[in-house]
């Protein structure tokens, strides 16, 4: 499996900044709660304030990012969670619901959605995916906001 090295050096500074991070209470001990603290403290290194939300589960994903969106104008939302593979369908069903209801909430609002629910074969994927070092997904979705916080900081008024 190749892995891909989360770079977090020349991001954009996020004084001001404010990111909710919904996180799936689904596999919260195996891999999920260290998805969830590795984004936090990313984007606070770089001055953000985080907010996390623990949630049921994936599905509940956009729903809550709606909320969030239109209660709270955040500058970002973070979407965490894993989904592992099972002998029925519902995998499929879920994964492909969240995507879709994620971007629809993104473009409603013009907020960045960034989604790093881990579909996976096997729950030791997604633990690999979210151990404390520099391939943490958790990092990915943390790079990602500040990347697009800072972008659209930039944009002429």
């Amino acid at each position: 499996m190749a892995r891909y090295q989360t770079d977090m050096a020349d991001l954009p500074r996020l004084d001001g900044a404010v990111v909710h991070i919904l996180s799936s209470r689904i596999h919260w001990d195996a891999a999920v709660r260290n998805l969830t603290e590795a984004c936090a403290a990313a984007l606070e290194r770089l001055g953000a304030k985080t907010v996390t939300h623990i949630l049921p589960g994936s599905l509940e994903l956009p729903l809550a990012a709606q909320v969030v969106a239109d209660r709270y104008h955040p500058d970002a939302i973070v979407c965490l969670g894993v989904l592992v593979k099972g002998e029925t369908f519902h995998f499929e069903m879920v994964y492909e619901e969240v995507g879709r209801g994620l971007g629809e909430v993104s473009r409603r609002f013009g907020i960045p959605i960034l989604s790093e629910v881990l579909p996976v074969l096997r729950l030791e994927d997604a633990v690999a995916r979210s151990a404390p070092d520099g391939f943490n997904k958790g990092l990915e979705a943390a790079s990602a906001a500040a990347q697009m916080i800072g972008w659209l900081r930039g944009l002429p008024a």
